[in-house]
């Protein structure tokens, strides 16, 4: 199949008549075939800019438009004959050249134009790019310009924008500190919070090395490799933190592996919590759980534990000491818990002072105490018994008004042969046959040590008790009492101020007047006092007595109100002596009286505060010696 084109000429006659007909044909096949492929080219070219999804624009240099490929048509939603010939930014409904033109751009500096706008006649976001297109003599003869549609890229990429904003609000909220590493370790993202937990500043956090930080950094590189390993998540229970000023505190840190899309490692992230108040509490639950909490040794649990595996190890021989604080409830009952409370403790020092650091002890009841002793033969648990007790004796002449008493038993496992509990059952017997023999010297000690802690503290009245006694035993004897009546008033004239040990020196030694709740205190002393005497071989017998020492002859005394002869004799004859005394000697909240002055005070308040003839008969024997 060829292709020709004819040319036909006519001839014409010399009278202008058409004579004949030239017809030239030339074969011109190749250049229709030329045509042919053009055209083909170009509506292949079309095809293609048709089929794809971003715009094409066809411009001329000065913006008007020579076509656009489907999509384009499609998004300004008009047809080809609408646009031939248009400018550009006519097609969209505006009278100049947009203020962002990639077109003008590209012909402004020779070179392909680029950027991104927003185009709110069409509501979309558009990526532009505009490309010149030459001829052979380098002239600008077309420029092709692609949109590209980036509406939903700009959407998500706003929308991933407030995510990250809402997520750092999140984390600059939660008080825990967030944190975010590489695989080596080192801080690329947290929170203020983090800083504030650590101690550091922003700047000085970022890119630091984990083991800039923990105080034992290869155990937390134990922990990041597990993770790292397995990919599950892990909790530490604690780890020990350095800040930047070298305090030390426990942080408990979360840990998560990080992946980027693809699910590679990229690093860690997680929580970081100051747990140092919870386990500074958690230690001292712990310790709670095994000491007393009162005298800080350990309780009876941590003492069964101790001696199940003592029994099964190699520290024979073992000794065991069984203590008990003698006289605690007579304490209790007559100072109050606060003051038995300060002999537990007491006595807890004394066995504290006289162990080894290797001893065992602990407080295994109310006033029981127990030791255990490894290593340890009779003679050296009988030696560490001796030393207890001269440690007591120490601490009962430094402080005489809170004299310790321990009763000791000592027993000795020399082997496995014989199980500690037994031994110790052993120990507790011979504990309680010394206490049982030694109760009533115990008791008398006690009292002893309270008299002289009077004495101690009443150092302005020293000798009162001899003088108190020797005024009452001269009257007894004029009113002939039988010795053993002399005998109690002795005894009253000793114990009658028993029951002040429970009295604050404040209050006692006071140079003011009471309070009212002061004179309260005061006049509990005569039934603290009688508790006290009723408690001792020596003083048992007038513990009643002490009791009614401040009855008065009208019933106005304290703490029965008694009147007249309901109140013993004994006690009405001190009840002179004492005040007598009391007036002629230095008081600090009184002045020192004569004995003219004293003995004309106790005329006076005769039928009153005192008994009338007894009075009397005190005038009759000390009035003389006093003219």
């Amino acid at each position: 199949e060829k292709y020709f084109s004819t040319r036909v000429v006519p001839e014409f006659s010399s009278s202008g008549h058409v004579e004949s007909l030239l017809a030239v044909t030339r074969d011109t096949s190749s250049r229709k075939q030329a045509e042919q492929q053009i055209i083909s080219q170009q509506k292949l070219l079309e095809g293609v800019m048709d089929n794809i999804s971003d715009i094409i624009a066809i411009q001329y240099p000065d913006h008007s438009i020579e076509r656009y490929n489907q999509a384009g048509y499609d998004l300004l939603g008009i047809t080809p004959d609408e646009v031939r010939g248009r400018k550009c930014y006519e097609l969209i409904g505006r009278d100049r050249e947009c203020e962002e033109c990639a077109t003008r751009k590209a012909l402004q500096h020779g070179k392909m134009g680029q950027l991104e706008k927003y185009v709110p006649e069409l509501g979309v976001y558009l990526d532009c790019r505009s490309n010149l297109v030459l001829d052979e003599k380098g002239n600008i003869v077309r420029i092709v310009e692609q949109l590209r549609d980036i509406t939903e890229h700009k959407k998500a990429e706003a929308a991933l924008k407030a995510s990250e904003r809402k997520y750092r609000e999140i984390l600059s909220t939660i008080e825990e500190g967030y944190y975010e590493t590489d695989l080596e370790g080192n801080f690329v993202f947290f929170n203020d919070n983090l800083c504030r937990v650590l101690g550091y500043n922003r700047d000085e956090l970022m890119y630091l090395s984990y083991k800039k930080l923990f105080q034992k950094p290869e155990e937390v590189f134990k922990t990041f490799s597990r993770v790292y390993r397995t990919g599950k998540p892990e909790t530490t229970a604690s780890w020990p933190v350095i800040t930047r000023d070298g305090r030390e505190f426990f942080a408990e840190f979360s840990i998560v592996l990080r992946r980027d899309e693809s699910g590679n490692p990229i690093g860690f992230r997680g929580i970081a919590k100051d747990v140092t108040e919870r386990k500074h509490y958690e230690e001292k639950l712990k310790y709670l759980s095994l000491h007393d909490q009162l005298t800080g040794l350990y309780n009876r649990a941590f003492f069964d534990e101790e001696m199940k595996r003592l029994t099964e190890s190699r520290e024979y021989p073992i000794t065991v000491i069984s203590a008990d604080l003698d006289e605690l409830k007579l304490i209790n009952d007559t100072m109050g818990h606060a003051r038995g409370d300060e002999l537990l403790q007491a006595c807890a020092e004394v066995l504290r002072r006289s162990l080894r650091s290797s001893d065992i002890l602990a407080r295994v009841g109310g006033d029981e105490f127990a030791v255990l002793l490894p290593r340890t033969d009779r003679a050296g648990g009988e030696e560490i018994a001796r030393r207890i007790q001269s440690n007591a004796a120490q601490h009962n002449r430094e402080r005489p008004t809170l004299p310790v008493s321990i009763s000791l038993g000592v027993a000795v496992a020399a082997s496995k042969d014989i199980t500690l509990e037994e031994t110790y059952k052993k120990a507790d017997d011979l504990m309680f046959r010394e206490k049982r023999s030694n109760h009533d010297g115990a008791r008398s000690k006690m009292i002893d040590s309270f008299l002289a802690a009077l004495e101690e503290r009443n150092h302005l009245n020293t000798g009162r008790a001899e003088r108190l006694s020797a005024l009452c035993r001269a009257m007894g004897k004029r009113l002939g009492l039988s010795s053993t009546r002399l005998a109690n008033l002795h005894l009253l004239a000793r114990g009658h101020d028993l029951g002040k040990v429970t009295v604050p020196e404040g209050i006692l030694f006071k140079a003011g007047p009471l309070s009212e709740d002061e004179r309260m205190i005061i006049r509990q002393h005569p039934e603290k006092g009688s508790a006290i005497a009723a408690s001792s071989p020596e003083f048992s017998r007038v513990a009643d007595l002490i009791l009614k020492h401040h009855e008065r002859w009208d019933g106005q005394g304290y703490p029965l109100g008694l009147k007249g002869e309901e109140i013993p004799l004994e006690c009405r004859i001190f009840a002179i002596a004492n005040a007598f005394d009391a007036m002629t000697g230095d008081r600090p909240h009184r002045e020192k009286r004569s004995k003219e002055e004293a003995l004309q005070e106790l005329r006076r308040c005769a039928g009153t505060q005192f008994a009338p003839e007894l009075v009397e008969l005190f005038l009759e024997e000390f009035g003389k010696q006093t003219a």
